[in-house]
C-alpha cells in the first residue's frame, strides 16, 4: 500500500510540474494495490465500522446513482461495491471540455447482469477513498503470513505435517508448513 500511495506521489508531483501524466489512469490503477487485495486481508474489520462513527465519518460517502440501488450502510458495504467493481471491470470514464478524465463511473451487477448500485466518483474523491482506505489500516492487525492452499490431490494423501524437531502437528501458515508438506509429499510419491 505505501509502495503504491508514494507512486500516486510522484505522478501528482509531475502534473504540478505540467508533465504529460494520467493522473486518473495512476489512481484507478493504485486501486489494486490499495483496495482490493487489502479488502481481503481486513474485510471483517472494514464490515464492523458503521458510517454515523468517528472513524466512517472520515470516509467519502460515495452517493448511489439511483434510488433503487443496493443501500450502503457501513465502510465495509461501500469498499466491497468498489472493490467489486474495479476487480470485475464495471468502470467508465467521464472527460471534461478538455479531454481530461474529471470523473469515472463505477457499478455492481448481480449474477444475471442487473445493476444492483452504482457511483459518479470525481478525482478528488478517489484520492481522498483511497488516502483514508491507507489511513485506516494502519490501525488494523499486521497481515497475517500466506502460503498457497496444498492442491486438493494431495488432501486425502496427507494430514498436517510434523516438526521433526520437536513431534508438534504444524498447521497451514507456519513457516515451516510449505517445506514440510514438500518433505512427505516426496516421501509419499518414492514410496508409490
Amino acid at each position: 500500500m505505501d509502495r503504491t500511495r508514494r507512486n500516486l506521489d510522484v505522478i501528482d508531483k509531475l502534473k504540478a510540474k505540467n508533465e504529460e501524466v494520467w493522473e486518473i489512469t495512476q489512481l484507478v490503477n493504485s486501486f489494486a494495490g490499495i483496495v482490493l487485495h487489502p479488502w481481503e486481508e481486513w474485510e471483517k474489520e472494514f464490515r464492523a465500522i458503521p458510517f454515523d462513527t468517528p472513524q466512517g465519518l472520515q470516509w467519502p460517502r460515495l452517493e448511489s446513482m439511483d434510488p433503487d440501488d443496493d443501500p450502503v450502510t457501513t465502510v465495509g458495504d461501500q469498499i466491497r461495491l468498489v472493490r467489486n467493481a474495479f476487480a470485475h471491470g464495471n468502470i467508465s470514464f467521464e472527460a471534461e471540455g478538455d479531454g481530461e478524465i474529471s470523473s469515472i463511473v463505477i457499478w455492481n451487477t448481480d449474477f444475471e447482469g442487473y445493476r444492483t448500485w452504482s457511483a459518479r466518483v470525481h478525482r478528488d474523491t478517489l484520492k481522498r477513498f483511497l488516502d483514508t482506505m491507507i489511513e485506516q489500516t494502519e490501525r488494523f492487525p499486521e497481515p497475517k503470513r500466506k502460503d498457497p492452499p496444498l492442491h486438493k490431490k494431495y488432501a486425502k494423501k496427507q494430514k498436517n505435517p510434523q516438526c521433526p524437531a520437536c513431534g508438534r502437528t504444524v498447521k497451514r501458515g507456519h513457516p515451516l508448513y510449505p517445506s514440510l508438506v514438500l518433505t512427505m509429499d516426496l516421501e509419499v510419491n518414492a514410496t508409490s
